[in-house]
């Protein structure tokens, strides 16, 4: 997941052309430094190749090129299965057919683990 962060990043700042961006990103409070710093080093890496060295790149922006304003915001995975608690509880029967059932866990255990013989999907 980090090499697609990365690459989506790197694209999205390399080809710019001005355009602001709203970048919200799904994930575990856990994670949120690891994205801010991999959002951090490729403005970086794109700052620099861009602007400082001068490098001739292959992108299609090369002269409509400049720097997006851009804002991140982190939305908390387990905020889905809190605020739709009843809808998901209301549509299960037709989501799941199988009498399979939908059962929040938090995110600190494996996937594996919340896994049985019983169809879940952990939100």
């Amino acid at each position: 997941m980090v090499k697609h962060l990365r690459r989506l990043c790197y694209s999205l700042f390399s080809e710019s052309t001005g355009t602001p961006i709203n970048l919200i990103v799904n994930t575990i409070n856990k994670d949120t430094e690891l994205v801010r710093r991999i959002i951090v080093e490729e403005v970086s890496r794109v700052l620099t190749r861009k602007i400082l060295t001068g490098r001739k790149d292959h992108s299609k922006a090369k002269l409509n090129w400049k720097f997006p304003r851009f804002h991140v915001s982190f939305v908390d995975m387990n905020y889905y299965s809190i605020k739709y608690r009843k809808q998901l509880d209301q549509f299960s029967a037709t989501l799941c057919p199988e009498q399979s059932y939908w059962d929040a866990k938090e995110f600190s255990q494996s996937i594996n683990q919340s896994l049985d013989k019983t169809f879940r999907i952990s939100l």
